[in-house]
């Protein structure tokens, strides 16, 4: 366990006040009364709405062209060496009409889910040089690496924003459980939607007629089918994601726009999922097949959470394969969500998402 942190001097920036505490082994922030989103913005479509993001041109050309109200990515990027024969791999996207959500379509298939010991020990490794009293059951329920296989399905390119959760409840009327309106204030509408409960997250997905991601499905979009350790490839760079890496817990100030870091993609396309906001799933966290059951994470009924968050200020927590668990309750200002669905009942096709 940490000691909480309280102290004026452990806020960062333009951050008022962060006030830290511990969950599980890990530190979240739990309020935070100035945020800063990022100087250069540009235009992101989202259904019907324009949202912007930070845009950050490589040496190569990244070309952005607009498709009947969504976008379509084409051109290349520079990949490190570590990073090369990676998969991207196209595929189509679609509108859902009720909330514009944009969702991809990750293709049926098997992937590898999870981390060997081997992996664990080494990330156990790193992350206790920044927390030496990390618990190893916070790692050790990865393993084992096992095989799923999926049939095709639907995630959300980028996480449910601030100006879409205020539109389903200014139409529905919804009182959400947690902090929404207190954390949300003041902030802009192409920011995440944070301090959401589970039941609040919910609660949207059945407006919009989606639903949120089980845990494997989470996983599969983020990491594809190469095993990858981060969306983009194997070597962590913190211009690619939304995080506090390098610096004190909770030193970025808070969530950037959604898809301020279009480099940072998954091999699918999906945006910001390392960092940025840690998003519920579907699932109560349990052990893998074959995997100990004795793990103390376990029998709670709490859910898995993926992605890690901008507090975070280890690449660990950021990892495709981490697993986190919160009970239904739990909001904070890094707690947000991405939609999902089973099949196309969304808009016709808005054309092709290429990395």
């Amino acid at each position: 366990m940490f000691p909480k942190k309280t102290s004026q001097e452990e806020s960062v920036g333009t951050v008022d006040e962060l006030n830290l505490r511990v969950q599980g082994s890990r530190l979240h922030a739990l309020k935070l009364t100035e945020t800063t989103t990022g100087p250069l913005q540009g235009p992101f479509p989202i259904g019907k709405e324009t949202i912007p993001m930070s845009i950050r041109i490589s040496m190569k050309l990244i070309c952005l062209a607009v498709v009947l109200g969504g976008i379509t990515a084409c051109g290349s990027s520079e990949v490190s060496p570590t990073n090369t024969n990676l998969q991207t791999t196209p595929v189509r996207q679609f509108t859902n009409q009720r909330d514009g959500s944009i969702l991809l379509e990750i293709p049926a298939g098997p992937f590898t889910m999870g981390s060997t010991p081997a992996t664990v020990d080494e990330q156990l490794s790193r992350v206790r040089e920044v927390y030496p009293d990390f618990a190893e059951s916070d790692l050790t329920v990865e393993i084992p690496q096992h095989q799923v296989t999926l049939p095709t399905y639907y995630m959300g390119r980028t996480e449910v924003t601030i100006g879409q959760y205020r539109r389903f409840l200014r139409e529905t009327g919804y009182r959400p459980v947690g902090d929404f309106f207190a954390i949300s204030e003041g902030l802009a509408d192409d920011i995440p939607a944070t301090g959401v409960t589970w039941d609040d997250a919910r609660a949207y997905c059945d407006w919009a007629g989606l639903r949120l991601p089980t845990e494997s499905e989470w996983e599969k979009a983020a990491r594809g089918t190469d095993e990858r350790t981060w969306p983009w490839g194997n070597t962590f760079d913190t211009s690619l994601c939304a995080s506090s890496v390098g610096g004190e817990f909770g030193a970025s100030g808070g969530p950037s726009p959604v898809g301020s870091f279009p480099d940072g993609a998954s091999p699918y396309g999906c945006l910001d999922m390392a960092g940025n906001v840690t998003e519920w799933t579907s699932t109560l966290v349990g052990p893998y097949p074959g995997g100990d059951p004795t793990n103390p994470a376990y029998g709670q009924g709490e859910r898995v959470m993926r992605g890690g968050s901008w507090p975070d200020n280890t690449d660990v927590w950021l990892r495709c394969a981490d697993r986190y668990w919160q009970p239904d309750t739990a909001n904070q200002n890094s707690f947000g969500f991405r939609v999902a669905s089973d099949s196309a009942v969304l808009s016709s096709p808005i054309g092709t998402a290429d990395r």
